[in-house]
């Protein structure tokens, strides 16, 4: 384009300043908080946008590979015949910090544990799983992935070759390891040779038989320097004398001498292991190496066999003074133990006193046990007879009217009496329960609720219970197992709607609900306005989309209805 002037002729336009993509321009640094808040097809789209975004998105790319990323067609490793060894990975490994591995098995198989409290909690998806990656692909793996910061992998039936617990002894940056591995038969591996890499961790979970102690190691501090039997390594620890830094902790009660390193210890998980060739049999354990940990908050206790006797379970859980949670799934402990920390010792019978302080009258008089306690889970607890059952079934709802700091009570497989779990008409004042701020209520009624008729079940059972739970203002998670659980207008469902706060409620009856719109519609008028999520099971056919319809009737199409048939 050309002007003209009267003076001085014609004149070239000013030039156009050059076009700049201002997406070339940005840092590296800047593209890589940007791509945090990125997730699928938008991250896609980003990473073909040039070079520049594509070099500096490839770490949140490669940041994190999942147990499931392994088997997806376009995943660039596979083992696609025996004969891969792990030549030629791909160099974008170095950038991975989490990795999860787990065989094939372990993928088919539903992984959820057993007495689950949670609504939520339903086994994973069965996976499409490819040909599953040897051993020796998998130590090229972590022998490329140097920068690894959290590391899961699970092994069973089969274990894998000792090279790789070398290369997982090799990984400095590790902060997060969890180790559930199956070997043919005893595990190889001395524990105390990973005491190195343990100290540089936070989170450490071990599990199965992949490694083997002695009887001075379950009960004495093992030696700084050890040698692997069949390891290609020799491992000298420096510095064990040091503290670890390990906050959570899960293990069996065979290797709990490993407390004594672990004084910033938080949270711990003990389990008892199914004993197996070369362990050590029938022996008591002593929990008093807990008490070494004196921080723990949290903590829970499976202890599933009776061949091994568990001594100084109560005295040590009365010594956790900073215990916020506790979580039980254990067995033949006489005269129901396991509720002494829990009630305060005036509440509980003689029996259960006798066994601990003898005659001594001065321990009824004690205040209240892990006064600090806010969450309790009992998943399993084993009942002799009758007589303890009935004394179970009378001592539990004490633990809720004695703890006013209570959030979390769960009990998804021992049944609890109705008609002294819930105050009755007249004794709302006597029995009421302390734990006003209750959030999280899990609870399994008996399979047959006896009554001479219809109208007085309704009367002790069903009103009771809604009236009580519909007084706790805090609860957002409720749950309830058992049979033929009555929902009806009759049985007063609507006092419910005073849990304003309830955000999922499952109701897992073991019989299929038969009911009509009506009274389903009386269902969906008690659901809070934060409710999101209602889990129930059972359906007759048809009825499922007949409920659906009543919540979209109702103007509650945003509440997820699940149903499943456990």
């Amino acid at each position: 384009m050309v002007m003209m002037t009267s003076q001085q002729g014609p004149q070239a336009s000013p030039r156009a300043p050059p076009h700049v993509d201002i997406a070339m321009c940005l840092p590296p640094e800047l593209i890589y908080i940007l791509g945090q808040f990125l997730t699928g097809p938008s991250l896609l789209a980003s990473l073909q946008l040039n070079k520049h975004w594509h070099r500096s998105l490839l770490p949140i790319l490669w940041a994190s590979i999942s147990k499931s990323q392994w088997h997806h067609p376009a995943f660039p490793i596979q083992q696609l015949s025996k004969s891969f060894k792990g030549d030629d990975l791909p160099a974008s490994l170095s950038l991975v910090r989490e990795l999860e591995w787990l065989c094939n098995l372990a993928l088919k198989e539903p992984l959820f544990s057993y007495g689950t409290s949670t609504v939520d909690e339903t086994p994973w998806p069965f996976i499409s799983t490819r040909l599953q990656l040897s051993g020796q692909v998998l130590t090229r793996i972590l022998e490329a992935t140097p920068n690894l910061t959290t590391l899961s992998l699970t092994f069973k039936h089969t274990g894998p070759h000792v090279k790789l617990f070398d290369a997982i002894r090799q990984l400095r940056n590790l902060r997060c390891l969890s180790m559930d591995i199956a070997m043919p038969s005893t595990g190889p591996l001395l524990l105390d040779n990973f005491y190195p890499i343990f100290s540089q961790l936070e989170e450490l979970s071990i599990a199965g038989n992949w490694y083997h102690y002695t009887a001075s190691q379950v009960s004495s501090t093992p030696s700084s320097t050890t040698t692997v039997p069949g390891s290609t390594t020799t491992s000298t620890a420096p510095g064990l004398d040091q503290p670890w830094r390990v906050r959570k902790l899960r293990t069996s009660v065979e290797t709990l001498s490993m407390l004594h390193k672990c004084p910033h210890l938080v949270s711990l998980a003990l389990e008892h292991v199914p004993l197996f060739a070369g362990s050590i049999a029938n022996r008591p354990y002593s929990l008093r190496h807990i008490l070494m940990c004196p921080n723990i908050q949290e903590l829970s206790i499976t202890w599933w066999t009776g061949c091994d006797e568990v001594k100084d379970l109560v005295e040590t859980l009365l010594s956790l003074t900073h215990l916020r949670t506790l979580e039980y799934c254990v067995s033949h402990l006489e005269h129901l133990q396991f509720l002494v920390p829990l009630l305060p010792h005036q509440r509980l019978p003689p029996p259960v006193l006798c066994q601990m302080h003898g005659e001594d009258e001065e321990y009824r008089r004690l205040p209240l046990a892990v006064p600090t306690l806010e969450h309790i889970t009992i998943k399993n607890a084993h009942v002799d007879n009758s007589q303890e059952e009935e004394e179970f079934e009378r001592l539990v709802p004490e633990i809720l009217k004695t703890r006013p700091l209570l959030k979390t009570f769960t009990l998804p497989s021992c049944s609890i009496n109705p008609r002294t779990f819930f105050p009755q008409p007249g004794k709302e004042t006597d029995d009421k329960w302390a734990c006003t701020g209750l959030e999280k209520l899990a609870f399994r009624l008996p399979w047959t609720i006896q009554g001479e008729s219809k109208e007085q079940i309704r009367q002790e059972v069903w009103r009771p219970m809604y009236r009580q739970l519909g007084k706790m203002k805090s609860l957002t998670s409720l749950t309830i197992w058992g049979k033929l659980i009555d929902m009806s207008p009759e049985a007063g469902i609507s006092q419910l709607a005073g849990a304003v706060e309830l955000e999922r409620l499952a109701i897992k009856d073991a019989h299929s609900w038969v009911t009509d719109r009506e009274g389903m519609m009386s269902l969906v008028r008690v659901l809070g306005p934060k409710m999101n999520l209602l889990h129930l099971t059972r359906f007759r056919p048809g009825d499922l989309e007949l409920l659906r319809e009543c919540l979209q009737d109702a103007g509650r199409s945003d509440i997820v209805l699940r149903e499943n048939m456990t």
